[in-house]
């Protein structure tokens, strides 16, 4: 059972640098719109009740990446600039990142943890949720020079044990958390 799992995560992790963005997409970027979908799905065609979410979420930084990332890879710092991070801290020894949320968007406080290297320059970089109610999410943040603008893409894959949070509620709070919380993360990020 555990190397289908391993297989599962490999191919959910390599489908994940598929994310395309059209035309229609790219006008509402340089409008400053920040795009994001979530997917949750529950099922029981796997053996006991699972649940499933395909996030993707997509924003045009008004800045070169060069100048937007001195803020942004500061995650230890977040909790001073995004109103619902709690606590926020980053261990470069284990690379591994520690929220505290808090909202009224989230069905309840939630604590992440996750391993993420410290994203300084653009690249894709692969993240994964280790512990949790969401272990074994796998995603990646792509970051690309455009023009004199920096564009953000981040997807991931999850399956796992039902949540509990009904699909329609699980992919209201991922979509919008996710968005409120680029939104802040490019507004802060934009000045030194």
């Amino acid at each position: 059972m555990r190397h289908i799992k391993l297989l599962l995560i490999f191919f959910v992790s390599t489908s994940l640098h598929s994310a395309q963005i059209d035309s229609d997409m790219w006008k509402k970027l340089k409008e400053g719109y920040i795009l994001a979908y979530s997917d949750v799905e529950s099922s029981k065609e796997l053996g006991p009740e699972a649940q499933s979410l395909d996030y993707k979420i997509y924003g045009l930084h008004s800045k070169k990446c060069s100048f937007a990332l001195k803020k942004i890879s500061r995650y230890e710092k977040y909790s001073t600039f995004i109103d619902f991070v709690k606590k926020s801290s980053y261990s470069e020894e284990s690379q591994t990142v520690f929220f505290d949320f808090s909202s009224i968007l989230l069905p309840y406080d939630m604590l992440l943890s996750f391993k993420l290297p410290r994203i300084e320059q653009p690249g894709i970089y692969e993240f994964v949720f280790e512990k949790g109610f969401l272990k074994g999410l796998v995603g990646t943040i792509t970051v690309k020079d455009e023009k004199s603008k920096c564009l953000f893409i981040g997807t991931a894959k999850w399956i796992g044990p039902n949540s509990s949070i009904p699909d329609t509620v699980f992919e209201f709070f991922s979509k919008n958390l996710g968005k409120a919380a680029m939104e802040r993360i490019f507004r802060f990020s934009s000045k030194l």
